[in-house]
């Protein structure tokens, strides 16, 4: 059934509360599919969390359960041939408080569909492949506010890349930036973090995925951490152990 993203046999996929969900932020617009017509007008939304079954959608609509709908994902994608998918509404909460609604959808596509959408390209972009799909995220992530400098350098084109933002979530694997300009996916780079001594903190990783927000026209960098030395470790555990103790009421 969820054969997609490859390499798991859909009998592993057989309880739905066993797959994982991560966080993500991806800018959607939603038709309502009506009697097998796509209306025309569109409903603006948020992907707030996405797995192999389905997502969790944030719009200003009410949405009915039982609602068929096509998700259309708002930047091209090199390699992507299909960008809109249906999927079907399982449930739906509007926050009268804040205006909003929050639904979980399951996706309503065949196997080759979903395998040339930008579903695919969105689960691969935060950590699923088919040996993780089953996995919770096994290190703790803290959601912080840290100014935070990226360098990274490409020797055959004799170029230097730097760029300035905000650490969104830490974890002893890696953390999530966000910077007015984005660094490739694919690069190597140094990250340098404010610390509460003298020294700053170097560390070294590698962009997993790069994704545009059009909203604040800032691009959120997913990046893990590597050939981090004994030390290094021991500091970015001491930082997210601050950064607990910083959000504990």
């Amino acid at each position: 059934m969820l054969s997609w993203l490859g390499g798991t046999p859909a009998s592993a996929l057989a309880e739905r509360r066993k797959l994982a969900r991560r966080e993500c932020y991806a800018e959607v617009v939603a038709y309502l599919i009506n009697e097998g017509e796509l209306a025309q007008r569109s409903i603006k939304g948020v992907v707030l969390d996405a797995g192999l079954g389905g997502l969790r959608l944030r719009c200003y609509e009410p949405l009915a359960r039982g609602q068929l709908m096509a998700l259309e994902f708002q930047e091209h994608l090199q390699g992507v041939w299909v960008n809109k998918i249906r999927c079907t509404v399982l449930w739906s909460h509007k926050n009268k408080a804040k205006m909003d609604t929050i639904a979980g959808l399951a996706y309503a596509e065949d196997k080759l569909m979903m395998s040339k959408s930008w579903i695919k390209f969105v689960l691969e972009d935060i950590g699923f492949t088919p040996e993780t799909m089953h996995e919770r995220r096994q290190t703790l992530r803290v959601k912080t506010r840290l100014d935070a400098h990226l360098f990274a350098s490409d020797p055959a084109l004799a170029i230097d890349m730097e760029t300035t933002g905000t650490v969104r979530n830490l974890s002893l694997g890696g953390l999530s930036i966000d910077s007015m300009e984005p660094i490739l996916e694919g690069r190597r780079v140094e990250i340098v973090l404010p610390s509460q001594k003298a020294r700053p903190i170097k560390l070294q990783g590698l962009v997993r995925g790069v994704v545009p927000n059009r909203g604040t026209r800032r691009f959120a960098h997913c990046i893990s951490f590597e050939d981090l030395t004994a030390a290094q470790e021991k500091t970015v555990r001491a930082e997210v152990a601050r950064q607990l103790k910083r959000l504990s009421p």
